[in-house]
């Protein structure tokens, strides 16, 4: 199913993205970082056999150009539309409807990766991890201490259980006062 995995653009989670599926058994191409293939060599798989390409969160910050690093050639919407065939699948975080529908005019499947699952399990495993962080990077233990949580999102909810669960003080700061008297 994966034979053909490209990975375009994006921040260091797609490098632990291509990280985990290397050591997972997968062999994805990689453009927008380093060590990643040309831009020739991305057309020419784009246009070679069918392809899953995962795009990153957000798959475009300008609604016309796939997110990337700095020092590498810009890979538009566009450009990835008219590549794509039937049977092609893509990947991307934060899509509109607008950029969703051009990425599947030529009959390549799109799906949005980032909805409300995988809001809700991205921030939960953020939590988890803070305290493995604030270990690392201080000396002060939570059992007791006075933690500020400023807003009162999904993230800031599931940090301020997992801090309460190992003993820490949990201020909430929120606009709303319906978000203050959620965290109360």
């Amino acid at each position: 199913i994966l034979k053909s995995l490209i990975i375009i653009g994006g921040d260091s989670r797609m490098a632990y993205l291509t990280e985990y599926l290397c050591d997972s058994g997968f062999s994805p191409l990689c453009y927008g970082f380093p060590d990643g293939i040309s831009f020739e060599r991305l057309k020419e798989k784009l246009a070679s056999e069918n392809v899953t390409v995962i795009l990153p969160l957000p798959a475009s910050r300008d609604k016309k150009s796939i997110s990337l690093s700095n020092g590498y050639d810009s890979v538009s919407l566009r450009f990835l539309s008219e590549k794509l065939k039937n049977g092609d699948r893509v990947f991307a975080g934060k899509l509109s409807d607008d950029e969703k529908e051009l990425l599947s005019e030529t009959g390549a499947t799109v799906t949005d990766y980032y909805d409300e699952d995988f809001i809700t399990a991205n921030a939960e495993i953020t939590a988890k991890c803070l305290p493995s962080v604030l270990a690392e990077n201080s000396t002060l233990p939570l059992k007791g201490s006075c933690t500020a949580l400023t807003g009162w999102g999904k993230t800031a909810k599931a940090i301020a259980c997992v801090l309460s669960d190992r003993g820490a003080n949990v201020t909430v700061f929120a606009r709303s006062a319906e978000a203050r008297s959620s965290a109360q």
